[in-house]
């Protein structure tokens, strides 16, 4: 299995990254650890990103948006470790479905968190409101909580050849400049500084983001069982890459609607 770190890039490389790996004919099983030059917020593939927030004055002070190909809410991306992780249909190291296999990974993950002192649980409930669709104060069950409040949250996207798992952990409190912007509804900005957390406002001492992405990587090798490689981008990947790179920086995917 292979093992990337792109450090930082652009929201809209980021996920052109993802989804050059995702729509190769032959998917290397990959698991990819990346940071955001920019405070960004991410959408899910069926938000209608004009009516969530205030998309001039977030462009006014240079937060990126961009629409993922995952499904889910939104997410702010400031502070956070994130991953993704990219592997063929019916892939025998993982459940095929969509609840087992977000149970699957998530309880990894949580392995590999608990190896370093985070005493972290998957969720055992469901969505709390389908309306209040950001992602870190609408827990589902699977999702990743430390002391009743969810860190963790992973979204999907599935074809004929592979799926794609896309996930952050809030590592530290989002930058001021973002998160009232998380939604025109000051409500629910407040709900975000009330009913969310992150790894570090409940530990002490704080971790690293270097401790974080090696229990990541740490908990999905030993629950996968597979070893992993550190690698690189095939030539293949990023020349798609580098072409997907328009479509996530343009409006007509960012803020096209879905009904």
């Amino acid at each position: 299995m292979r093992l990337l770190k792109t450090g930082l890039k652009s929201a809209h490389a980021n996920m052109a990254v993802d989804e050059s790996i995702f729509r190769q004919s032959c998917v290397a099983p990959t698991l990819r650890l990346y940071q955001w030059s920019r405070p960004a917020f991410s959408f899910g593939y069926f938000q209608k990103i004009n009516e969530i927030i205030d998309i001039p004055t977030c462009q006014k002070r240079e937060i990126e948006l961009v629409r993922r190909i995952t499904g889910g809410g939104t997410v702010i991306h400031s502070r956070d470790v994130t991953f993704s992780l990219t592997v063929p249909r019916n892939w025998s190291y993982l459940p095929d479905g969509i609840s087992p296999a977000h149970q699957a990974i998530s309880e990894y993950i949580v392995n590999g968190l608990n190896k370093i002192g985070v005493e972290a649980y998957c969720s055992k409930i469901s969505a709390i409101s389908k309306k209040l669709n950001v992602c870190l104060i609408n827990p589902i069950k699977y999702d990743v909580m430390i002391n009743g409040k969810k860190v963790m949250g992973i979204a999907q996207r599935r074809s004929k050849n592979a799926t794609l798992y896309q996930g952050y952990l809030a590592l530290d409190s989002p930058s001021e400049i973002i998160q009232p912007l998380i939604s025109k509804e000051p409500k629910i900005a407040k709900l975000l500084a009330n009913n969310s957390t992150e790894l570090n406002s409940q530990l002490t001492p704080s971790l690293s983001r270097h401790q974080v992405e090696k229990a990541i990587f740490i908990g999905l090798r030993e629950g996968i069982g597979q070893d992993m490689i550190s690698g690189k981008l095939s030539q293949d990947e990023a020349e798609l890459a580098f072409e997907l790179e328009g479509k996530y920086g343009s409006n007509q995917w960012n803020f096209r609607e879905y009904q």
